[in-house]
């Protein structure tokens, strides 16, 4: 995955736009949407792990995914906001997967 993916779908999870995350990070407006074809510095990297709580090498790529955020937790955010779903949408989602996974534990 790329890195202005991985910064979108954080920004999703966190439920801030784009523009949010530069305002809230000192960057230049539409700077982050530069980032598929110019790689940010090492500052701007730094604080974008660190606004996202993740590591440096995580948004790079070079670390394996973790537990806390396997690729199949991004796929699903991103297929969750390509079909624009809301917040209730999204909860019912997850109940209905909870269901399905305390079945199949006592089942």
């Amino acid at each position: 995955m790329e890195l202005l993916e991985k910064i979108r779908i954080l920004a999703a999870e966190k439920g801030v736009s784009l523009s949010q995350f530069e305002r809230d990070c000192e960057f230049s407006k539409n700077s982050v949407a530069k980032w598929d074809k110019n790689m940010p510095s090492g500052d701007k990297l730094l604080r974008a792990a660190k606004y996202f709580g993740v590591t440096v090498d995580y948004l790079l790529g070079s670390e394996e995914e973790t537990e806390e955020y396997p690729e199949m937790y991004f796929s699903f955010l991103k297929g969750a906001k390509e079909l624009d779903l809301s917040k209730r949408d999204l909860d019912l989602l997850l109940d209905i997967a909870r269901r399905f996974k305390k079945e199949d534990e006592s089942g």
